[in-house]
């Protein structure tokens, strides 16, 4: 970071939505930053900080296969995410519930099963890093929320009613039947798991075109950030114990992804928020960003840190800026 024009955006999922202790590094960054609006949904974020198109249904299906697997043949067709969810019958309505992931082997059989299923209809199956990947014959003309915005919502809520939708319905009806005799789910039930009853279908779109991402360097993330980086042309680092590790990168852009539900504690603080802005102050990079995932992002440059009138509050007391 030795280069004056060097940027750093660094993404830490839910910051500000978590209780925490004072974060003496943290709260001085967030005091003295200018704050911004920006996607509230993780996966356009992420699509927005590559460059890429958020005005339209996001692909993630597709990149996340091609993050996942170096060889992958992501990029022919229209990929679906297809999500193990629970429907829960209620009173009047179905309810989207969460299930217990599935482990490497569990995914390789169920991919198997639906590969068996539904090879007579042009279907193809892939999994990867226990996710459940579909590609159909024909792209779907609907867009179904991500699998976390509809979980604890009633099914009826998230799915389209339209007649020209009844055949991607029919699809969901068929999964819930096949799923009702699986094997998968015996094996689940026998070990005290609770069954898979349903596979929420999203993320749909074909693999987007390969071009130069505004990142140089990007510094840990998921398979999607990975198909990401992939498609830019980004060197792909292990996310760091500290900051310390981008002092001696090269190149001038970087991003940093934190996994979602990290520990947000002083240690943290004070091995990533405390280097950082002892080297903005340093002028050894011109502006520092971090998203919280939910739709603020603060940036803070080397004058704003002059900014000591600006007192340091709770960062809960941000959530509703």
């Amino acid at each position: 970071m030795s280069d004056t024009g060097c940027t750093i955006d660094v993404l830490f999922p839910d910051l500000l939505s978590r209780p925490a202790p004072r974060l003496t590094f943290l709260e001085r960054l967030l005091a003295r930053s200018d704050r911004c609006s920006a996607s509230a949904a993780h996966e356009a974020l992420l699509f927005s900080l590559f460059g890429h198109p958020t005005d339209e249904a996001l692909p993630v299906a597709a990149v996340v296969l091609y993050g996942a697997h170096e060889d992958s043949d992501a990029a022919g067709g229209v990929w679906l995410c297809a999500d193990p969810v629970q429907f829960i019958p209620a009173r009047d309505h179905v309810l989207v519930s969460p299930t217990r992931a599935l482990s490497a082997t569990e995914a390789t059989t169920l991919a198997a099963e639906l590969a068996s299923h539904f090879q007579a209809d042009g279907w193809q199956v892939r999994h990867a890093a226990g996710h459940l990947f579909l590609r159909g014959p024909q792209a779907p003309d609907f867009s179904l929320p991500p699998t976390r915005e509809v979980l604890g919502r009633s099914l009826d809520s998230v799915l389209p009613h339209d007649r020209e939708h009844l055949h991607w319905l029919s699809l969901i009806n068929e999964l819930q039947m096949l799923l009702h005799g699986s094997a998968l789910n015996r094996q689940r039930e026998a070990a005290g798991a609770p069954p898979i009853n349903g596979l929420w279908l999203w993320g749909a779109g074909v693999l987007p075109t390969a071009g130069p991402a505004p990142f140089d360097t990007v510094w840990g993330g998921g398979a999607l950030v990975r198909g990401l980086a992939r498609l830019g042309a980004c060197a792909m680092r292990d996310l760091p114990m500290d900051a310390g590790a981008l002092a001696d990168a090269s190149g001038t852009r970087h991003l940093v992804v934190f996994p979602e539900h990290h520990d947000l504690t002083p240690a943290v603080d004070a091995a990533w928020f405390g280097p950082l802005l002892s080297a903005l102050r340093a002028r050894r990079f011109q502006r520092l960003s971090v998203h919280d995932g939910q739709g603020r992002v603060f940036h803070l440059t080397p004058r704003g840190l002059r900014r000591f009138w600006r007192l340091c509050r709770p960062i809960e007391s941000y959530r509703t800026c």
